[in-house]
């Protein structure tokens, strides 16, 4: 998935956002942070007990709706990794069925910034959990995953923060 949209904000307003993994998790929606990673000693803890700001996280992936059943299952996460214009993060299931990478580039323009948006998932169910229909649907390839968080998630959110003034949307 490559796509790239267009929003009237300066490169340094959005670095701020996506280099902060508990916003933009939450504006993605299907990861919520449970523990950080305390480097030091080496385990996965509370915010309040580490010294530096973390970059590992164990989480909770979260899919489906209430309407239509919401399937959860535990894992890792990790970013921001800084590349050239951007950020990286990538994250696993516990039971790694699930893997995930997403890469973000800014980049400024006149009067506004270039936002692209790469994210690539791959899913391997177990058979047991397709007998027993735990798989996620949302994470089969009919569903394209990546497609959704950007097209109900990344660029809504844009959209909001830059006063609905989202220039463009490229395909």
């Amino acid at each position: 998935m490559d796509n790239s949209i267009l929003v009237k904000a300066e490169k340094r307003e959005i670095m701020k956002i996506i280099t902060d993994p508990f916003r933009l998790f939450g504006i993605i929606s299907h990861i919520n942070i449970l523990q950080v990673f305390d480097e030091e000693n080496k385990v996965f803890t509370t915010l309040d007990k580490i010294n530096k700001f973390p970059k590992k996280f164990r989480v909770m992936y979260i899919f489906g709706t209430p309407d239509t059943g919401i399937k959860t299952f535990l894992g890792y996460a990790e970013g921001p990794n800084i590349i050239p214009n951007g950020v990286k993060y990538q994250g696993n299931s516990e039971d790694e069925t699930f893997y995930w990478e997403i890469e973000i580039f800014v980049t400024e323009r006149i009067e506004a910034s270039n936002i692209v948006f790469n994210m690539n998932t791959i899913y391997k169910p177990k058979v047991v959990q397709k007998l027993l229909g735990k798989d996620v649907k949302e994470l089969k390839p009919d569903f394209n995953f990546p497609d959704h968080v950007l097209k109900a998630h990344l660029i809504p959110y844009f959209k909001f923060f830059s006063g609905d003034t989202l220039l463009t949307e490229q395909q």
